[in-house]
Parts: structure tokens; C-alpha cells; sequence
């Protein structure tokens, strides 16, 4: 009985935990709260995008994109659009993939390896090491951008595996559990051919980012709107 009863106690403290750290997760990163903040991007620059959804969080316009398959004056024009960025900060848009030479030159570029050929053990060390400075620390940031500019577009070239994982470690990195994280971004863009735990890991690094930075996920979390 003693035994039973160490069990349960164990099953209880561990699903607190569990509820208390869903519990301090930021309204947004509920996926339906998320999903509800999406807004229409104006169609004479949205029909020379490709796979772009726009999200309002707080006064901030998160944006993922192929960034590699659009027009790339669409997508300089939706950054000016919709916020003060300039040229000098490249739009404060990231170019995760290769193979567009003006979406190279035009924007943050970062060459990041195709996730399906990554697994649970290789893509969060990798996708940490090349992004380990762009969530807080380059200039420009993903946080400098947010905070600036309340502006962020982040893709690949098909938004199909490098963006949308990425995304999801922008979200799991301001504090979004990696679970709700990964949902977001698998419904809104779809798996490809990622491996779901692969992408889960990946984005979980995210997680472990933010955690080793409160001050900068408690700014990221601000400018998404999240009061503390």
C-alpha cells in the first residue's frame, strides 16, 4: 500500500508540474489563441508570395514565408509595409535555405540544413550552433527586430522544413512549450517529410535557449504582448 500510495503521490506532483508549466505559458502560444491572431496580408503583395502567413501578437507582425520562392520586392515590400525596417537591417527577414541569390543578398542569410536529413540527436546541436546568436544577440536579432521594429519574417526557400522549424523554435524560445510550438507550426505549414520527433527536438532547443536567457525571453514575451 505504501508503495501505491508513493505512486500516486508521484503521478500527482508530477502532473502539477506539468499543469504549472502549462500554466505560465504566454496566452499566444495556445494554438487555437495563436491561430486566431492571424492577419490577411494585402493581395497585390500577397499573390507574389508563396506559403505567407501573418500572425498579430501584441504590436508585433510575425511572419513566416518562402522566402527563397517569393518575389523577392514582395517581400522587402511587406516588411516596409508593415513596419520601420530598413535595408541596413535586411528587412529584418531571414533566408534560412541557399539557391536565391537575391533573397542572399537582400536578407539576414543563414544556410540551414534540411531537417529530414537531420534526427533528434543532430538537429538541435546544428540548428543551435548557426542560430545560437540571431534569437538575442546579432544585430539584427530576432529580439532587436521584435523590439524596433515589431517586425519578423522568417523562411526558407519552400517553407516546408528549415522555416517552419525554425518558427516553432522562435515561439518555443519565448516560452511556448515545444509541444505546442511544434502544433503551430505542422498545422500551419505541414511536416513534409520531417520527421515529427526530429522537428519536436529541434524546437525543444529553442526551448532550452530561452530558458538560459530569461531576460531576453521576457523581452520577447513583452513584445508579443505577454504582461508579466
Amino acid at each position: 500500500m505504501k508503495n501505491i500510495a508513493g505512486i500516486l503521490t508521484f503521478i500527482f506532483i508530477m502532473s502539477s508540474a506539468a499543469f504549472a508549466t502549462a500554466s505560465e505559458e504566454p496566452a499566444y502560444c495556445n494554438p487555437q489563441t495563436f491561430f486566431s491572431n492571424e492577419v490577411k496580408i494585402d493581395e497585390t503583395i500577397n499573390k507574389k508570395l508563396k506559403r505567407a502567413r501573418m500572425f498579430k501578437l501584441g504590436d508585433v507582425q510575425l511572419v513566416g514565408l518562402a522566402v527563397g520562392n517569393s518575389k523577392n520586392q514582395q517581400v522587402i515590400d511587406l516588411a516596409t509595409t508593415q513596419s520601420t525596417v530598413e535595408q541596413n537591417e535586411n528587412f529584418c527577414t531571414w533566408f534560412l535555405n541557399k539557391g536565391d541569390s537575391a533573397a542572399e543578398a537582400s536578407f539576414n542569410h543563414y544556410y540551414m540544413k534540411d531537417p529530414k536529413s537531420l534526427n533528434t540527436e543532430t538537429g538541435p546541436v546544428l540548428y543551435r550552433e548557426i542560430l545560437k546568436n540571431q534569437f538575442a544577440n546579432g544585430s539584427p536579432s530576432f529580439l532587436s527586430c521584435l523590439q524596433n521594429h515589431k517586425y519578423l519574417a522568417l523562411g526558407c526557400k519552400g517553407q516546408r522544413h528549415r522555416g517552419p522549424t525554425v518558427v516553432g523554435m522562435l515561439l518555443s524560445y519565448s516560452g511556448c512549450s515545444p509541444q505546442n510550438a511544434s502544433t503551430i507550426v505542422n498545422t500551419l505549414w505541414g511536416l513534409n517529410g520531417v520527421k515529427e520527433a526530429t522537428r519536436l527536438a529541434i524546437i525543444a532547443e529553442g526551448k532550452k535557449m530561452g530558458d538560459e536567457d530569461p531576460e531576453a525571453r521576457r523581452r520577447m514575451q513583452q513584445a508579443f504582448g505577454h504582461s508579466h
